[in-house]
């Protein structure tokens, strides 16, 4: 379900029934399209900005958005076929990546041509000066329970009611394999990035850099980090899920 915010919208109480029914089975694409404040059980989600989209398929954020709503409703007939050849491969993330169609920051990945990539083995991909991509884990297709095992609708905390954010227990279903970055991506590994795309350094605050995880990283500059892992290899990196 794609849940468009607006002034209107965030006062309907049909709107934000449906959309928490949506979300409650991992199935919403919230997009907002005017400004405005977004509704408490709604407010922690990552909203897709279309404030000033001009129509263009180009932006990053209706790409996104077309790619949110594939994973839910599964690709276009026009690429299925294609797509289904390609299921038994895998992406890779706190980066992930996912199957390749010849397809702190995590990452998750695409699967490697001409070879089937099986759950538990941990790779690397190389990156076009012969270096080596972040280190990544395949996950297998499965279900699993997601959610607090003491959700209430409404808590109460010194004498204040709040609606409870956190999901009650639900099935999830991945229904692909993917890989996912082992570790978090380290300074090292965003540093090259930054130095390749001449984008400032993050503020280590003193923790020093190296092999420590990367700090002061924004989620777009997270998204642009899988971007270029995805130019540098050929595969389709992105930032997980929350189910992922």
């Amino acid at each position: 379900m794609v849940v468009m915010w607006s002034k209107r919208s965030v006062e309907s109480q049909y709107v934000k029934h449906e959309a928490n029914y949506a979300l409650k089975r991992n199935k919403l694409v919230p997009i907002m399209i005017e400004e405005v404040e977004l509704p408490f059980r709604f407010e922690d989600l990552h909203t897709l900005s279309l404030l000033d989209w001009d129509g263009s398929k180009d932006i990053s954020e209706f790409r996104r958005l077309v790619e949110d709503i594939a994973a839910i409703v599964g690709p276009p007939a026009t690429t299925r076929q294609k797509t289904q050849r390609a299921e038994s491969e895998v992406g890779r993330g706190t980066i992930s990546r996912d199957e390749p169609k010849g397809d702190s920051t995590r990452l998750s990945g695409v699967e490697q041509p001409k070879r089937k990539l099986e759950p538990g083995p941990v790779f690397r991909d190389k990156l076009k000066d012969g270096s080596q991509g972040p280190e990544m884990v395949v996950i297998p297709a499965g279900t699993f329970q997601m959610g607090h095992i003491q959700w209430k609708g409404y808590i109460s905390f010194q004498g204040y009611n709040a609606y409870n954010t956190d999901e009650p227990v639900h099935t999830v279903r991945l229904g692909k394999p993917f890989a996912i970055g082992c570790y978090p991506i380290t300074f090292d590994e965003y540093d090259q990035f930054t130095w390749a795309t001449g984008r400032p350094l993050p503020n280590d605050r003193g923790w020093g850099r190296g092999r420590q995880p990367a700090i002061n990283v924004s989620w777009n500059d997270a998204v642009e980090y899988a971007k270029w892992l995805s130019e540098q290899t050929g595969k389709r990196y992105r930032l997980p899920t929350e189910a992922e």
